[in-house]
């Protein structure tokens, strides 16, 4: 969204613009636009040889964690990845639930089997400081 909302500030500015090339001006506009999605999640046909040949692909790196950084980031809890296919690396994870009921403990071994078989993760905690969730990371480790 706040790459969204940053083209429309800059489209808007564009239209304050002293020019009289309205057409480049609508270029630069749309040009803008479609950086948003960026190269990746072009919408256009795509051989369904391609798609196939893609998740293929996938699947493998779920089946052999040795593949690092070729596809889903396994979570390391068996019923979670059956049913999720692995965390996609473009995914945004948001763990929600009660206070004390263990999301912290969940998203800290998730990061920690990821950085395992090779792969980067991040955890932002609204309930737990940064010494606490240290000192979390000691008790999960033993």
């Amino acid at each position: 969204m706040r790459k969204l909302i940053d083209v429309a500030s800059r489209i808007s500015n564009l239209g304050y613009q002293d020019t009289d090339d309205v057409d480049a001006t609508l270029r630069q506009a749309e040009d803008a636009l479609f950086t948003i999605r960026g190269p990746g999640s072009q919408r256009g046909f795509m051989p369904l040889r391609q798609i196939y040949d893609q998740y293929l692909e996938d699947q493998a790196a779920i089946a052999d964690p040795v593949m690092e950084n070729s596809g889903p980031v396994i979570a390391g809890y068996t019923d979670l990845d059956e049913l999720l296919g692995g965390i996609q690396r473009s995914d945004l994870v948001i763990l929600g639930a009660r206070p004390s009921l263990g999301k912290s403990t969940l998203a800290l071994n998730i990061c920690l089997k990821a950085a395992k078989n090779g792969s980067s993760a991040g955890v932002f905690s609204l309930e737990m400081s940064r010494e606490q969730f240290g000192s979390q990371d000691f008790v999960v480790r033993g």
